[in-house]
């Protein structure tokens, strides 16, 4: 039996109460993705609200600090709770009390917050399900090449912080994550995302003219890899490193979306 994992989830955003209510919260989509990557593996999550400036007030309580999604600008100076966050994640890193793993403006956050840089994604936005190719230390750790996961995401890593490695990159972004063995490990992708959350969450964007132009989804339909990079981020939660483990999670077959 393994011991419990303990996972502080900083939410830093809510999506719609329709996606909500049919979905979850984004601490249930993680509780959701880590009981199903890991069914072996006993994990107690604990939900702030770090959009709202309730942040852990001793965060060696926690194996590790995920950082959720958000439609914010890590970048942003005039978002109090975005700032203080940006300290914070700067204090626990100094004092490495415990892990931290960035997931979308989770990733850009700990970018800026530790020396990186983030901007608008060059390629412009990317959505949907994403082939990533893993940058090849990655690779060798953990027996894949790629990954096929859900993207949403009109921001990006555009310098990774002194000292971090790139996780990978895709076709739109050069930045798919980076990681710091031991002390910090971010992706640009959603693994928590439902494949369904996604497409309605963009269209929910796009009706509602959220960005300068109409999002484009990927032409390709299925869960891809999430579970499996799921397993590989409590891997890193637990002993700070890949794995060239699968936990039975094979590598995804990903089809176009059949058009009408």
């Amino acid at each position: 039996m393994h011991p419990t994992l303990r996972i502080g989830v900083l939410v830093c955003d809510r999506e719609t109460d329709e996606l909500v209510a049919k979905y979850g919260t984004y601490d249930d989509l993680f509780a959701r993705l880590f009981r199903l990557a890991r069914p072996d593996l006993p994990v107690a999550i604990t939900a702030l609200d770090a959009e709202h400036g309730e942040l852990p007030a001793t965060p060696g309580d926690f194996d590790a600090l995920v950082i959720t999604g958000s439609r914010w600008s890590a970048a942003a100076d005039d978002l109090p709770w975005v700032v203080a966050l940006r300290h914070f994640v700067q204090r626990v890193h100094a004092e490495q009390s415990t892990r931290l793993i960035g997931i979308c403006f989770g990733s850009q956050l700990l970018a800026v917050a530790l020396g990186g840089a983030v901007g608008d994604n060059p390629q412009g936005w990317e959505a949907g399900l994403t082939e990533i190719t893993l940058a090849p230390a990655v690779a060798a750790m953990t027996g894949r090449r790629t990954m096929w996961i859900q993207q949403a995401h009109g921001e990006a890593v555009l310098t990774v912080p002194p000292e971090c490695a790139v996780l990978g990159a895709s076709d739109r972004c050069a930045v798919q994550g980076f990681y710091m063995p031991g002390r910090l490990l971010t992706s640009q992708c959603h693994p928590e995302f439902h494949a369904a959350f996604n497409e309605e969450m963009i269209a929910w964007m796009n009706e509602h003219a959220m960005g300068d132009h109409p999002v484009a989804f990927s032409p390709l339909r299925g869960e891809g890899d999430a579970l499996w990079w799921g397993a590989q981020l409590l891997h890193f939660a637990q002993h700070g490193t890949f794995s060239s483990e699968s936990w039975s999670h094979a590598p995804a077959v990903v089809k176009p979306i059949p058009t009408a």
